[in-house]
């Protein structure tokens, strides 16, 4: 039980890692589209997914290996993690728009949430997968 929280704990810390280092790198580029927003919503939604997809490949390339033991509950935190990690850039996006700041795609639950199901699936398939 204590193995799930750990795991589950690791990876919401780096998908939240990868998702400040993303927000303020690529704010601008995020607002720009925003502004023209010449296509629908949620192709954005697409490609911040297959973007968190490309952040899971580089980190399963960079960590070929799983941090702990097998979980009791194979592939639990392709749920967990991105839950918690849209509750806190949800939270994020809140906190900027208090503060008179534009909340990007990424500042969303969605946003966050799909960023991090992005790297949870794609390390969970390279990795972290029982054969």
């Amino acid at each position: 039980m204590i193995e799930i929280v750990i795991e589950t704990l690791g990876e919401i810390v780096v998908d939240l890692f990868l998702m400040i280092i993303l927000k303020f790198n690529f704010d601008k580029r995020f607002e720009y589209l925003e502004r023209r927003r010449t296509f629908p919503s949620y192709i954005t939604y697409v490609g911040v997914t297959v973007l968190g997809a490309f952040f899971g490949f580089l980190l399963s390339t960079l960590i070929p290996h799983k941090l702990l033991p097998t979980p009791v509950f194979p592939g639990i935190s392709l749920f967990l993690s991105p839950c918690a990690v849209g509750i806190v850039m949800k939270l994020f996006g809140g906190w900027q728009k208090g503060n008179q700041k534009k909340a990007t795609v990424l500042a969303t639950f969605w946003g966050g949430a799909l960023f991090a199901f992005g790297i949870a699936f794609v390390r969970w398939q390279m990795v972290g997968k029982v054969n």
